[in-house]
C-alpha cells in the first residue's frame, strides 16, 4: 500500500429519504460519507466508485476520481431519479439508502468506454459512456437484471456483459441468476415505459410502480390510463402517452374522497361514458377491508364507493376485485368487475364475474371456468384483468402466479354474454363459455430475460390496438420490470381464436 485517502461527503437534494409508501423527491441529506464499495479503473489516471455505504454513510451514487484523488465527477441524485423514472425505485428502502450502488465496471467495446453500475435494490445497471476526464460522461441506457445485481463482469472481446444477481427464494418466486447483454447499435429493448419530470418539481421524475390496472382514452388513441396497487399509499391516476417509445407517463391525478387523500388497493380502471373513471380496490377479509368499486370525477374525485350484497361479500377470500370493464351510458351503462380467484361459496374451477348496473344498483353474476395449473411448480391460476369488445363480448387475463422458467399460463381468453342472463346474489351464476384469443408466454419470454408472473392490466385503445402491462411488485422481492406489451389490433389477436 502506497497511499490511501478519503472518499469525501456529498449533500444530496431532491430525493426520497423516507419510507413512507409515497414516492415524493422533496427531501435532502447532507454531508454523506460516500462509502465506496465497490472500485474500477477507467484508465491509468481515473478510477469510479459506487457508493453503496454501510455504516452512517452511501451517497446513493458514483463518483469518478483521479489519481490525485480529485473527485472530478459524482452522479448526486441522477441514479435515484433513474430509477424513479423507470418504475425501479425501492420505496421501502428510501429511509436507508436508497437504490444503493453497488458494484461497477469498466469495460471498452470499439470505440465506447462503458462504466456500468450496479443498482443492487432497484434491479438493474445504469450504463454511462466515458468521455475523458474534461468531460462529464453521457447516461446511455438501463439493463434490467435479475434481484439484487452484485457481480458485473464485461467481456468485450465477445461484446457481451454478463451480471450475477444473488437473491434467491423459491417462497417469494425469485431465483438467483445470471444475465447476459450484447453490445450493438439496435434500439434498447428495455425500459417499455419511462415517466417525465414532474411540473413544479424541477428534474425529479414522476415516480411509479407497482402498475395494476390500465384503460383507454376514448378521445385519444395515444392516451392511457394506469394506477398503482397497494404497494404505494395516496392512490392515483397515471396518464400515459403511448406514442412514444418507451411509453411516457406524462402527469398524475391524486385520488380524493371529501378533499382527503385516500388509500385503495386499486387492481382495475375504466373509464365512464362522462369523462369519469370506474376503479376496483381488492378487499382483503384479514385486514378487514371490502371489495369495492369505485367511481370518480375525471380530476379523480372519489364521488360513490359501492360494495357487494352482503351475501356475496360474507364468502370473499383474499383474492378479490381485480379487474373492472364498463358498456353504455346511462340506463344502458353497465359495469363488469372480475374476481381473481374462488371464493367460499364458488365452484371448484369457477370464478364470478360481477355486472353492476348503476341506474337502479343492481347485481348480477356469472361464473368463468379458469384453467388447471400446469406449472411444474403448482401455484393457482386466477383472472387479472377484463375489458370489453363489445357490448356483450368480453377478453380476460387468465395467469398462473408462478415466473421465471415455472411460468405456463399467460393467456388472453374472450368470452360472450349474448343471451346470458347474469344470476341475481344468491341463485345459481351461468357458466359462460371461453375462446382462447393468444397465448402471451412467448411475447413475454421473448426479451430472454426472466419472465414476469403479474400480468394485470389490458386495455383496447380508441384505434383497436390492444395494450398489457405487468405489476412490478413495487420492486419488493421481485425483478422491478415493467413490460407494456403492445399487441397489435384487437382484430389481429382475435383471429388467432
Amino acid at each position: 500500500m502506497t497511499r490511501h485517502f478519503t472518499a469525501g461527503t456529498v449533500d444530496i437534494a431532491h430525493i426520497d429519504a423516507t419510507r413512507d409508501k409515497v414516492l415524493s423527491f422533496s427531501e435532502s441529506l447532507e454531508d454523506l460519507a460516500r462509502e465506496p464499495d465497490a472500485v474500477a479503473w477507467i484508465d491509468n489516471d481515473r478510477f469510479v466508485t459506487a457508493n453503496e455505504g454501510d455504516y452512517t454513510g452511501g451517497s446513493r451514487g458514483a463518483t469518478i476520481f483521479d489519481e490525485r484523488a480529485w473527485a472530478l465527477w459524482d452522479t448526486g441524485n441522477a441514479l435515484e431519479y433513474i430509477a424513479a423514472s423507470i418504475g425501479h425505485y425501492p420505496e421501502k428502502r428510501a429511509g436507508k439508502k436508497g437504490s444503493e450502488p453497488e458494484g461497477v465496471a469498466v469495460g471498452t467495446y470499439g470505440d465506447d468506454t462503458l462504466i456500468v453500475i450496479g443498482m443492487e435494490r432497484a434491479n438493474f445497471l445504469t450504463v454511462y459512456r466515458d468521455n475523458g476526464p474534461a468531460v462529464a460522461p453521457s447516461y446511455v441506457q438501463v439493463l434490467p437484471t435479475g434481484v439484487a445485481p452484485e457481480g458485473i463482469l464485461p467481456i468485450p472481446q465477445r461484446n457481451l456483459l454478463a451480471v450475477a444477481a444473488e437473491k434467491d427464494s423459491a417462497e417469494d418466486n425469485v431465483r438467483s441468476n445470471i444475465s447476459i447483454y450484447v453490445y450493438g447499435d439496435w434500439s434498447p429493448a428495455y425500459p417499455d415505459l419511462v415517466s417525465v419530470a414532474e411540473a413544479g418539481n424541477g428534474n425529479a421524475p414522476i415516480g411509479w410502480g407497482a402498475l395494476s390496472g390500465l384503460a383507454a382514452n376514448p378521445a385519444d388513441p395515444h392516451i392511457l390510463y394506469a394506477v398503482p396497487d397497494s404497494f404505494y399509499a395516496e392512490s392515483r391516476i397515471f396518464t400515459v402517452d403511448v406514442s412514444n417509445r418507451p411509453a411516457q407517463i406524462v402527469s398524475q391525478r391524486v385520488l380524493k374522497r371529501n378533499g382527503e387523500t385516500v388509500d385503495y388497493d386499486l387492481e382495475g380502471i375504466a373509464t365512464a361514458a362522462d369523462g369519469g373513471f370506474w376503479l376496483v380496490s381488492e378487499g382483503h377479509p384479514g385486514r378487514e377491508t371490502s371489495n369495492l368499486l369505485i367511481r370518480t370525477r375525471a380530476d379523480g374525485t372519489v364521488i360513490r364507493e359501492i360494495k357487494l350484497p352482503d351475501s356475496v361479500a360474507r364468502e370473499a377470500k383474499r383474492f378479490g376485485f381485480e379487474g373492472v370493464t364498463a358498456t353504455g351510458s346511462g340506463a344502458d351503462e353497465r359495469v363488469y368487475v372480475v374476481i381473481q380467484r374462488e371464493w367460499n361459496d364458488d365452484p371448484k374451477g369457477m370464478v364470478r364475474i360481477g355486472v353492476y348496473t348503476p341506474a337502479n344498483g343492481s347485481w348480477g353474476f356469472v361464473h368463468y371456468p379458469l384453467d388447471a395449473p400446469e406449472s411444474p411448480a403448482g401455484g393457482w391460476v386466477g383472472l387479472s384483468e377484463i375489458v370489453a369488445l363489445s357490448d356483450d363480448e368480453f377478453m380476460v387475463i387468465e395467469r398462473d402466479n408462478k415466473g421465471g422458467p415455472d411460468a405456463a399460463i399467460k393467456r388472453l381468453y374472450t368470452f360472450s354474454l349474448d343471451g346470458v342472463t347474469p344470476a341475481p346474489a344468491g341463485q345459481t351464476a351461468p357458466v359462460v363459455s371461453k375462446r382462447l384469443a393468444r397465448d402471451l408466454l412467448p411475447t413475454l419470454a421473448g426479451t430472454g430475460g426472466w419472465v414476469l408472473d403479474k400480468l394485470e392490466g389490458l386495455t383496447i385503445a380508441s384505434d383497436g390496438r390492444v395494450y398489457a402491462v405487468s405489476d412490478n411488485d413495487g420492486i419488493d422481492d421481485a425483478v422491478g420490470e415493467t413490460r407494456l406489451l403492445r399487441l397489435g389490433k384487437s382484430t389481429t389477436v382475435l383471429a388467432q381464436r
